[in-house]
């Protein structure tokens, strides 16, 4: 579970289903669950909190990243394939002095991922970032722009302070253009502020700045990130341009260190799922479809991209 036939980990997000799985009968949807992971294998996975079905065994074969506060999150991972445990640093002294951020909304693991038994060797570390499924949807317009700022610094000390690259993901209430382009401003001011560090002890030993910053790519990979979209046309309804400000779930995406290099992401085809294991129950005051219509569950659909994994060693070394 959650490897492909490329060395890659599989990542799905179920945030941008959240308004499809209120449609379902909360009976329904541990079967549903059980049947969406064992067909495509995630090896991690971000899932509405406010689903009170999404808790520790939900899903056989996988564990939940478990917080003192978890109402509200809900993050579960393939326990063969992945470990998720506390930060080894102080994460309170490098949220320190952001405006707009609270800590305890957040949930930030370290994250280990191995090779299949009995080998059990660690091809990638990372932190994550994830939050309270209605976080952002708290903030005013005035405030939201910031909330996001300091949610994007925050994850590029954590980058500086633990040397490990960074995962982000969760409901968040900003178009794809406003996003990125906060995230893209972060990379270049993080980017000139590391190589200003840098400069000076490495033009002792004859670097010129571009000689400084090729050679040191891949620890600015590791805080520079990219947003990570699904491909113009495949997007959910909610999804989509709309003013600066709104109170929905616009953008359910990734945000990934360059160094993760996270796949194009794109929308789950769970018809056969729904078709085959789930009776999916419409509540009377929500119209049903008519005919060639989409439900509910098929409009809003999970999220899906997958992280490249380092080659392993062969499992046959010969003899």
């Amino acid at each position: 579970m959650g490897y492909g036939p490329e060395d890659k980990l599989s990542i799905v997000s179920l945030n941008s289903q959240r308004r499809g799985l209120q449609t379902m009968g909360g009976g329904d949807r541990p079967s549903y669950y059980q049947a969406l992971f064992e067909k495509f294998e995630p090896g991690i996975c971000f899932m509405p909190g406010d689903d009170k079905q999404a808790k520790l065994n939900a899903v056989v074969g996988y564990r939940q990243f478990l917080i003192p506060d978890t109402d509200g999150t809900a993050l579960l991972y393939d326990a063969q394939k992945v470990e998720m445990k506390q930060q080894d640093t102080s994460v309170s002294s490098i949220a320190g002095g952001l405006r707009q951020f609270d800590l305890q909304e957040m949930v930030v693991p370290t994250v280990k991922v191995w090779t299949p038994a009995p080998a059990k060797t660690v091809v990638k570390e990372f932190n994550m970032v994830s939050w309270k499924f209605d976080y952002f949807q708290r903030f005013s317009e005035g405030n939201l722009t910031t909330a996001v700022e300091s949610l994007i610094e925050f994850s590029q000390r954590l980058c500086h302070q633990t040397q490990r690259p960074i995962l982000i993901g969760g409901e968040m209430n900003m178009i794809y253009d406003d996003l990125n382009a906060i995230v893209k401003k972060f990379n270049h001011n993080g980017k000139k502020l590391f190589l200003n560090g840098v400069e000076p002890a490495m033009s002792e030993f004859g670097y010129t700045q571009s000689m400084a910053n090729t050679s040191l790519r891949d620890q600015r990979h590791k805080f520079m990130m990219n947003v990570i979209k699904c491909n113009p046309g495949r997007l959910n309804d909610t999804i989509k341009a709309r003013p600066h400000y709104s109170t929905e779930n616009v953008a359910d995406c990734f945000i990934a260190s360059k160094e993760l290099k996270l796949d194009d992401a794109s929308l789950l085809d769970i018809d056969s799922v729904i078709g085959r294991t789930v009776n999916v129950s419409v509540p009377r005051e929500t119209p049903l479809p008519a005919c060639g219509q989409k439900t509910p569950m098929q409009t809003y659909r999970p999220t899906y991209t997958s992280m490249d994994l380092p080659a392993r060693p062969p499992r046959h070394h010969g003899g």
